[in-house]
């Protein structure tokens, strides 16, 4: 994982709230962050450690325009072969489980980050999936799985 430091900005949007939340979240040392001025800036690291802590979640409007809230069970590093898991519902009828493998020749880069994981989740839910589904990110494509 890098170790990239975010601003207040950028993680409201990685993480579907907004700036004053998150903002909020720092000032209470919710969110394990640094002051940079009158910015907080927020570690990669402590960002992935608050996501998976206290069972997050977020929340997330679909292209077809049903609103999701996608719980963060677990986050591993990207090429690990322990995959990620998140508990999707919009309600009791609607939830599903999206288990998340990066595989390791998916990125040029050093890292992935938390945005980009959130983003293939919410690619998932919009790709319409029924059901739970294993979601493999290549450094081609993603590709959908029924988990066994």
């Amino acid at each position: 994982m890098d170790n990239k430091l975010y601003s207040v900005e950028e993680v409201a949007k990685a993480l579907g709230l907004s700036s004053a939340t998150v903002r909020g979240y720092c000032s209470k040392g919710t969110i394990p962050s640094s002051r940079a001025g009158r910015s907080y800036r927020i570690s990669s690291g402590a960002l992935y450690d608050w996501a998976v802590s206290d069972k997050n979640e977020l929340k997330y409007k679909s292209k077809n325009g049903v609103f999701y809230k996608i719980e963060i069970c677990s986050l591993s590093q990207p090429g690990s072969l322990r995959p990620s898991f998140f508990h999707v519902f919009a309600d009791e009828n609607n939830a599903f489980f999206i288990e998340l493998l990066i595989s390791e020749e998916f990125s040029e880069k050093d890292a992935t980050g938390l945005r980009d994981i959130i983003g293939f989740v919410q690619q998932a839910i919009d790709s319409d999936i029924k059901g739970s589904r294993r979601v493999v990110v290549g450094k081609q494509d993603i590709f959908y799985e029924n988990i066994p």
